[in-house]
């Protein structure tokens, strides 16, 4: 309000978009376009702004809605500001990354960058990464075409978890992501052909994988390009498969799983944790996800990590 940034209107305070620099410039949009199309609105909100871009940064409460006093009266924070608060009390003024979803980038982030950038007058993040959508045989996962899944749900469906992060660890994030059979049928395969190439390796050996580690990264690096970056592993898989081993052929195979978040563990015998687990699988099966979540949490705390597999519930000691 100080800067003239934002304006008091009935009780709600409204960002002045006008006085912003590059707004909605993130979204590849023109102000002057917005404006244009939003002028045809006639709400009783859009009457109380200066111009129909404008956006609330607190609203007067209505009588049931949680409120705070205010100068202005008693009030809420508008959705955009929650997010720029939250994120600057927890991580500072300028954000290194800041991702979230593809529908996501117009409004909710063009106006987290305009109000936050008008708070601090410094740059409110380097890198933005937004990720495109889940769908189910073409059409967008959403509860209300009745094909939402939850990953509970997939587990308990008896979908192997490892299989499942690989699945979607594979495809590149802003590049939609299509959820099929056949799709899970073929990360099951290629995870199984990875699985056996790293039991079959042994730490024996003189090979250098530095090429395709340099290969990887450089794919890597390009936007986290993971399609490219699996073309380089799967050649480097060949070449194991061929009779290259070693520490340092190990040790590079072990840096992709753990940037795949495949874990090729032995388990170890221990009579209490298998009791522990046994517990967590009954109260799933009950679908007393809250009590089977807090065994989960005392077992991480012990360096216990757990996975989900068709075989039932399995664990390891990270």
């Amino acid at each position: 309000l100080a800067k003239e940034f934002a304006y008091v209107s009935d009780g709600d305070v409204y960002f002045r978009v006008a006085k912003a620099q590059d707004y909605a410039k993130l979204a590849g949009k023109n102000l002057s376009e917005l404006i244009e199309g939003a002028s045809g609105r006639t709400d009783a909100e859009t009457a109380r702004k200066e111009s129909s871009a404008d956006f609330a940064l607190w609203k007067a409460a209505k009588a049931t809605e949680i409120s705070w006093e205010t100068p202005w009266g008693r009030g809420r924070p508008g959705w955009h500001l929650e997010c720029s608060v939250m994120s600057g009390e927890l991580l500072g003024e300028t954000l290194d990354i800041h991702g979230g979803g593809q529908d996501l980038e117009f409004p909710h982030h063009t106006n987290e960058i305009a109000q936050s950038e008008a708070h601090t007058g410094k740059k409110f993040v380097n890198v933005w990464m937004h990720n495109a959508f889940v769908n189910v045989e073409g059409e967008k996962m959403s509860k209300s075409l009745g094909n939402f899944k939850t990953v509970h749900e997939m587990l308990e469906a008896g979908l192997d978890s490892q299989v499942l992060r690989f699945f979607l660890a594979t495809t590149h994030y802003r590049k939609p992501l299509d959820f099929t059979d056949e799709a899970l049928e073929r990360a099951a395969n290629n995870l199984k052909k990875i699985e056996n190439a790293y039991r079959n390796l042994s730490n024996e050996g003189s090979a250098d994988p530095s090429e395709f580690r340099l290969k990887f990264i450089d794919a890597m690096d390009e936007d986290f390009h993971v399609a490219n970056g699996l073309s380089v592993f799967y050649d480097f898989i060949s070449w194991v498969n061929s009779g290259n081993s070693g520490k340092k052929v190990k040790q590079f195979f072990d840096e992709v799983l753990e940037i795949l978040g495949i874990r090729f563990e032995t388990q170890v015998v221990d009579p209490e944790i298998d009791a522990q687990v046994a517990e967590y699988d009954q109260l799933r099966v009950k679908k007393d996800f809250a009590s089977s979540d807090k065994i989960r949490a005392d077992l991480k705390t012990q360096g216990i990590v757990l996975e989900t597999t068709k075989e039932g519930t399995k664990w390891y000691r990270a």
